[in-house]
């Protein structure tokens, strides 16, 4: 790292700084404010290419400067706050993914979303007639995925997009619920930022996923109603089948623990699972996930497409990315206060793209070759 090039004013801050060094590593680095300052100094260290042996030079201690070199490389296998998104790779009895975080500046704490890597391939997109709860829009046809793509395994969370965005518009707070309450065009503003923070050599562009991406990453490979198997409909909000998957009209009372609620005594949530009077969002990745370890597919919010809205051809068709035009942005997966049938895999529907809804959210896609 090279020398700060000497300024006017450059020798008392260093020896202010150094001073600051010595205190927080002999007085103050058992607490948790002198570790946050501990970990802001060598940011600052670091953002102002200052060498180790320079500082020292400025009235550092041998042992504190020491320190300091091992906290710096201690700190490159962290996120760092307010800075570029880390990635790291694995592999699991799932799947490749990728772990993308950083240090949250309010809180200090390390904010992480995992990405699911989704293989190409070929599936049929809609629903077959006789499925229950079906709607006529989802017409069956064959689609052919080209490319392999990352995808949140979880919709975001207001937790990931307070991190990118700094602000925090969710009806239902927790950093662990989804975020809700965004517009289509405001994930662009999100995935603008995100795509600032990660390197666009090896991640190429966040987006939302088309329409086709979605439907295909949710069925994992099935081709029943939902992952899990084929619905039996009981009632508007009585499939019991999802209590396994997803958080809709039905359950998503149960155990509920925010003070701000939704009704759920809905005239299309007639005969609910459970007689719960008030639902909302839940924390993601509490249902069975899919077999590509994606959660909350189905349920808890719905989520934005890439597309505009437009009707099915039965035609087979190769990576589909919609209508070139439209009024209506498609949304996907059904919500906490929706009916059964809306958690579907095939089921679609649409909102405009300025509108904002407290069970609407979103998850993000990316086209980047997995790591090696």
């Amino acid at each position: 790292m090279p020398c700060l090039p000497i300024r006017l004013g450059i020798e008392e801050t260093l020896s202010r700084l150094a001073d600051a060094w010595n205190h927080l590593w002999e007085e103050a680095r058992g607490s948790d404010m002198g570790r946050h300052g501990i970990i802001r100094l060598v940011e600052c260290l670091e953002r102002h290419e200052v060498r180790f042996d320079t500082f020292m030079r400025y009235g550092a201690t041998e042992t504190a400067t020491t320190a300091l070199g091992q906290v710096y490389r201690t700190m490159l296998k962290r996120p760092k706050r307010n800075t570029r998104l880390t990635v790291e790779y694995g592999v699991d009895s799932i799947g490749r993914f990728a772990d993308l975080a950083a240090i949250a500046a309010a809180t200090g704490q390390i904010v992480q979303q995992r990405m699911r890597w989704i293989l190409p391939g070929t599936f049929i997109m809609g629903s077959p007639i006789g499925e229950d709860g079906r709607f006529e829009r989802e017409v069956q046809h064959h689609v052919t995925i080209t490319e392999g793509f990352w995808m949140f395994d979880t919709p975001c969370t207001q937790g990931f997009w307070e991190l990118i965005v700094g602000r925090n518009p969710s009806i239902f707070a927790d950093p662990q619920r989804p975020v809700e309450q965004i517009s289509w065009d405001d994930v662009q503003e999100f995935t603008h930022e995100l795509n600032d923070r990660v390197s666009k050599e090896s991640w190429g562009r966040f987006r939302l996923p088309t329409e086709a991406e979605w439907e295909y990453a949710c069925r994992a490979g099935t081709t029943g109603a939902t992952y899990v198997g084929d619905l039996k409909i009981f009632g508007d909000a009585n499939a019991p089948l999802l209590d396994r998957i997803g958080w809709y009209g039905g359950n998503s009372g149960r155990g509920y623990d925010l003070d701000k609620s939704y009704s759920l005594e809905q005239d299309f949530l007639t005969d609910r699972q459970y007689p719960d009077k008030v639902g909302g969002t839940r924390k993601v990745g509490k249902k069975e996930p899919n077999g590509w370890g994606l959660y909350d597919m189905l349920g808890n919010v719905w989520e934005w497409c890439e597309d505009w809205y437009g009707e099915y051809s039965a035609e087979r068709i190769t990576d589909p990315t919609g209508p070139s035009e439209g009024a209506t942005r498609v949304m996907r997966g059904g919500g906490f206060g929706s009916p059964a049938r809306y958690l579907r895999s095939a089921c679609r529907f649409r909102y405009d793209p300025g509108d904002r809804l407290d069970d609407l959210g979103f998850r993000i896609a990316s086209s980047a070759r997995p790591a090696r």
